[in-house]
């Protein structure tokens, strides 16, 4: 279970964390960069800088708590660089990762609409500088700009299709070819042409992600490297055959 203990604070007591609207460099704003998010397509230039005025920079050290489930609801955060990653608990301590959510992308819509709690636990993967929105300012916008409305629906039905389509993988494919399929989503071409992926943490958030403990997780990577598709190395994963791993998710 995740501890509350190295969250950092809120409004007020956040310090040099925070500063209003615009970046050191004075190269781009904080009003651009609300602006080049598809969450705020079509809003004016007034209605970016009412908000770029009232938002606030937050940063976390990786392993920091952003917030709890169960917590209220009083902000929408944009991540600005770095990376959160959000979770669910058991109450015997297992996890099971939902998303990673990187640059350019937001998080709290839900709770910006329903106004409900954190429905769960979120920490930074690694060091993460957030813009925070103060929900009450986002939902004043919502309510007297149907274009802003628009795009949050949007982009929840966009979140609603990738949690469905993860459902179907969970119910529908065994382990090792969800792990395959992981490993050819994530796959990066290098220069002499053979594919590897980068795994963003340890093996135990790999299986934290695929739902299944770190044991399990390590023989469905020993069965994948026996058959010739994969070699493992630390925190890299090298694809030998990924059309025989394509054909494996198929089958």
């Amino acid at each position: 279970m995740l501890s509350s203990h190295s969250r950092l604070t809120l409004p007020g007591e956040v310090g040099d964390a925070q500063r209003r609207g615009g970046r050191e460099d004075a190269e781009v704003t904080i009003a651009d960069e609300l602006a080049a998010l598809g969450l705020f397509g079509g809003l004016g230039e007034a209605d970016i800088a009412a908000l770029a005025e009232v938002c606030f920079l937050r940063r976390l050290a990786r392993g920091q708590v952003l917030f709890l489930a169960g917590e209220p609801s009083e902000h929408l955060c944009v991540v600005r660089s770095g990376l959160l990653r959000v979770v669910t608990s058991s109450p015997h301590g297992d996890q099971f990762m939902l998303s990673d959510i990187g640059p350019g992308q937001t998080l709290g819509e839900l709770s910006i609409l329903d106004g409900k709690p954190r429905s769960a636990d979120v920490v930074a993967a690694e060091a993460t500088e957030l813009i925070v929105i103060p929900a009450a300012a986002v939902r004043a916008l919502l309510d007297r700009e149907p274009a802003a409305l628009r795009a949050f629906a949007m982009e929840l039905a966009r979140s609603l299709r990738r949690l469905t389509g993860a459902m179907g993988d969970i119910l529908f494919l065994d382990l090792p070819r969800r792990l395959a399929k992981l490993l050819i989503a994530g796959a990066v071409a290098g220069p002499d042409g053979t594919y590897r992926v980068e795994l963003a943490g340890s093996q135990s958030v790999l299986a934290a992600q695929l739902g299944v403990t770190r044991q399990s997780l390590n023989k469905a990577l020993t069965g994948l490297a026996k058959r010739g598709w994969i070699d493992v190395a630390g925190r890299d994963v090298v694809l030998r055959d990924v059309a025989a791993l394509a054909r494996f998710v198929a089958s």
